[in-house]
């Protein structure tokens, strides 16, 4: 996975989990599951907070079909996980 997809992948999952105000355990956990999954480096999620969401789907456009097919697989077990009460 190229550089600007993993940067991409921190800003839209760090904007999805903000999206409702309410940041839970089982987000957070989900969270650090898919920067482990990617190899997210520290730089990279740091890049991320200067990234456009606009430029952030632009290049996730560009993962391959499989990629793609892996970080779906991936949010929507995040998303059945993250609960709140």
């Amino acid at each position: 996975m190229r550089h600007k997809q993993r940067i991409a992948i921190s800003r839209l999952i760090s904007d999805l989990i903000k999206s409702d105000e309410v940041i839970c355990r089982d987000e957070i956990a989900a969270y650090n599951k898919i920067i482990r999954t990617f190899d997210i480096s520290s730089d990279e999620l740091f890049e991320a907070q200067q990234l456009t969401l606009e430029d952030a789907i632009a290049y996730l456009r560009h993962m391959s079909a499989e990629e793609q097919s892996h970080l779906y697989k991936i949010m929507q077990s995040a998303a059945h996980r993250a609960t709140v009460v």
